[in-house]
C-alpha cells in the first residue's frame, strides 16, 4: 500500500500534503456543484449552469496534468481490446 502511495505521489510529481490539498479542493468543488445541481433540480431557476460548468472546468483542470493524460490514454486502450 505504501509503496502505491509512493508510486503514485511520484507520477503526480506532487508531495503528500499538496497532493492531499490539491485532491480534497477538486473533491469540494465537486460536492459543492454537486448540491447546487440538487437545489437546480428543485428551484430550476437557481444555478442554471453551475453544475456543468463546474465539471467541464474541472475536467479541463485535470486534463493539463500528465498523470491525468497517461490515465485516459490506458482507459481508452482497455476499452478498445
Amino acid at each position: 500500500m505504501i509503496q502505491h502511495i509512493k508510486n503514485h505521489l511520484k507520477n503526480s510529481n506532487m508531495g503528500y500534503f499538496y497532493h492531499m490539498n490539491h485532491a480534497s479542493l477538486y473533491g469540494f468543488r465537486l460536492i459543492w456543484a454537486g448540491v447546487k445541481s440538487i437545489i437546480h433540480g428543485i428551484f430550476p431557476v437557481v444555478w442554471k449552469y453551475d453544475g456543468p460548468k463546474t465539471i467541464i472546468k474541472i475536467y479541463s483542470e485535470l486534463r493539463k496534468q500528465k498523470h491525468i493524460r497517461e490515465m485516459m490514454k490506458t482507459q481508452r486502450e482497455n476499452e478498445t481490446e
